[in-house]
């Protein structure tokens, strides 16, 4: 409606303030129709995930625990993040024993959001959600939230023309370094791939030399492959990646239950969102893809064989 619309906007522009338990569609609607609005707000969103069935939502939003509902919030989040320039956002789970970590990335959200609605902000992490009514509260203050930056966007769209921005893949991004390292200008755009490369080749091999041992040892392996090695090289190192892959996801889920489990303890209650703030820009940093390549290998140094022990 006109009067949900104007009064989300005055709720991002700054306009209107909340008391600590209060909310943009609770001075509108009862508890009772709290439902209606938010499944009005996603068809009005274009979701169109699992949850915009009426009778799908009415179970699913009763359940203290569901998948089904982390995957809405995420889809939320994750909407109002590309609008908003935000940091973070929330991920779904696929198991409910995650949802503890559902809980403390939703925590994260909310603060960068500057949510002003305590009973989802403060607190113990794990009450925060166990009720209904807050559970309808986070998804009506993330769906107004959406629509608010969606008008905004709309109101005050990026000034200029239309900008295009080209993602950089990994090998220009290397090929880019490379050639900047060695004292290239910017190459003529109609060079040939082959073309660069020599020259490229034949810069490494003037250098090299000049290094010195002390700077660059010899190559790891000198040889040559055929193209079935080259082929079995590649299978070889998926392998490898995805058995790491896996190792890297165990150790950082067993990170993941060791913080959790010191937000039990008794003497840390309250404590909750200044350990999150301390561990979430740690545990970004952690990726679960190995960023070890065919080409890290055939770039190896023989002092890589060396291991000095202190």
């Amino acid at each position: 409606s006109s009067i949900q619309a104007e009064h989300a906007v005055a709720c991002q522009l700054g306009k209107a303030r909340f008391s600590d338990n209060s909310f943009c569609f609770r001075r509108f609607f009862s508890t009772s129709d709290m439902d209606d609005h938010v499944l009005t707000a996603l068809e009005d969103l274009r979701y169109d995930g699992p949850l915009v069935n009426e009778e799908l939502f009415a179970k699913e939003i009763e359940e203290a625990k569901s998948i089904k509902f982390t995957g809405l919030v995420a889809w939320l989040s994750t909407q109002i993040k590309s609008l908003c320039n935000m940091e973070d956002h929330v991920n779904a789970i696929t198991d409910l024993d995650d949802w503890n970590t559902f809980l403390l990335e939703l925590s994260g959200f909310l603060k960068e959001m500057q949510c002003p609605l305590t009973v989802l902000t403060e607190g113990p992490v794990s009450q925060r959600l166990v009720s209904k009514e807050n559970r309808l509260l986070l998804l009506g203050f993330l769906c107004d939230e959406l629509e608010a930056a969606r008008m905004i966007k709309v109101l005050r769209p990026d000034s200029g023309a239309l900008q295009v921005q080209m993602d950089e893949s990994p090998v220009a991004k290397a090929m880019k370094g490379m050639l900047i390292t060695l004292g290239f200008g910017k190459p003529p755009p109609n060079i040939t791939p082959a073309q660069l490369f020599s020259k490229a080749e034949s810069k490494v091999r003037e250098l090299v030399p000049k290094a010195g041992p002390a700077v660059m040892s010899k190559p790891l392996f000198a040889g040559g492959l055929t193209e079935k090695q080259w082929f079995a090289l590649a299978k070889l190192q998926e392998q490898m990646q995805g058995e790491y892959r896996v190792r890297r996801e165990t150790l950082i889920k067993r990170l993941d239950v060791t913080i959790q489990s010191f937000l039990w303890a008794e003497r840390l209650k309250g404590m909750e969102d200044k350990i999150m703030t301390a561990y979430q820009p740690r545990r970004k940093l952690m990726e679960t893809e190995p960023n070890v390549s065919v080409g890290h290998v055939l770039a190896a140094r023989e002092d890589l064989t060396m291991l000095e022990k202190t």
